[in-house]
């Protein structure tokens, strides 16, 4: 298996096509979706002084390229500059706006 760490818009904007047919194949929520996690990116995440995140999505494939799991994760930095505590986390890290956060992954590769 082949692991990749997303760290750019383009980047993640490139995963369009293989995110889509994941969901389309293995997605029963909407907040594992290709639409859902940009938009979240887009519009949610913090670019402050007292804390910012950065992308750091997850994908793994097998040795054919095929997209097999991808994980939306971000890493925030509190606070943004100097000294700071970071974590590693799902996009929606607000349960109030995000009830379900996890990967979106093919059945039975899971573990």
């Amino acid at each position: 298996m082949i692991v990749e760490v997303i760290r750019s818009v383009d980047d993640l904007l490139k995963l369009e096509g293989d995110w889509r047919r994941l969901h389309r194949e293995q997605g029963t929520l909407p907040f594992t979706s290709w639409e859902w996690n940009v938009a979240w990116w887009t519009h949610l995440a913090r670019r402050r002084l007292s804390v910012t995140d950065r992308l750091y999505v997850h994908t793994i494939r097998n040795l054919r390229g095929e997209l097999l799991a991808v994980a939306p994760l971000m890493l925030s930095s509190l606070p943004a500059f100097g000294p700071r505590f970071r974590c590693l986390q799902f996009f929606g890290a607000d349960k109030n706006l995000t009830e379900v956060r996890g990967l979106l992954c093919r059945t039975g590769l899971e573990a």
